[in-house]
């Protein structure tokens, strides 16, 4: 998944896949007018329990527009009066008391419940503002949610994107005109083998990774580039910056 399912979304066009996004209890600064662009777009929207504070204090006057599908988590952070506003505009409250998961993992796990009973069709899930800096513990959290859903999500922050590339080949899609440039891949499952690369300015091949010897940070996009290549035999993290915050 790239920033061309969110390109697609914003421009309207017709795309053969659905999308859901999902709002964390962190400041949406910046992502605002990325939610009100691909809002009516989104095959769900769902909020991880605080994240419903996060999206009622920036919406203001336009919360009656800006109404999520499902409010999921152990429901601890959310104010009273925000569950109360968005029961009574139609929103599907979904407490969770599971200690062992994290609030983005328990709407995750509901998405894909979602998925699996025919409710809704979600092959996308963007999450906005998972990735901004804050305390690292939950970052670090979010990151461990990836791995716990089949197809990865994209995290995003005002100015990056992360998401898990799997074992295999793929293909990055890098010209949507969202992309900023800089990237990198993270063995942050572990040590990984071998990683090829190409599209990138310092490119990798056949090199092992793994923390305390080579990682692949503050690499960029090749001007020009179309797509960028990975072939890895274990997990990474790719990053990359983006412009979506100038919408």
């Amino acid at each position: 998944m790239s920033l061309r399912t969110i390109q697609d979304c914003l421009q309207s066009r017709e795309h053969h896949q659905s999308l859901a996004i999902v709002i964390c209890n962190a400041p949406l600064s910046g992502l605002e007018g990325l939610v009100k662009k691909i809002w009516t777009q989104c095959e769900l929207v769902v909020c991880a329990d605080g994240g419903s504070n996060r999206l009622y204090d920036s919406m203001k006057e336009d919360r009656n527009k800006y109404v999520p599908h499902v409010i999921c988590g152990d429901l601890d952070s959310i104010r009273k009066e925000v569950v109360q506003f968005y029961k009574e505009k139609g929103s599907d409250v979904v407490q969770v008391d599971d200690q062992d998961t994290t609030d983005l993992t328990k709407c995750f796990n509901h998405i894909t419940h979602l998925n699996n009973t025919g409710i809704v069709k979600v092959d996308n899930i963007v999450v906005m503002n998972a990735a901004s800096w804050g305390r690292f513990d939950q970052i670090i959290g979010n990151i461990n949610s990836l791995f716990l859903i089949a197809a990865p999500p994209i995290l995003l922050s005002d100015d990056s994107l992360v998401t898990l590339l799997p074992p295999g080949q793929h293909h990055i899609p890098v010209n949507t005109g969202l992309e900023e440039g800089h990237c990198g891949l993270i063995p942050i499952a572990g040590a990984v083998q071998s990683v090829t690369t190409s599209g990138l300015k310092w490119n990798l091949n056949k090199d092992a990774m793994s923390f305390g010897t080579l990682i692949s940070t503050s690499n960029l996009i090749l001007p020009g580039a179309k797509e960028v290549t990975v072939e890895t035999t274990g997990t990474l993290l790719w990053t990359m910056s983006h412009k979506l915050s100038n919408l």
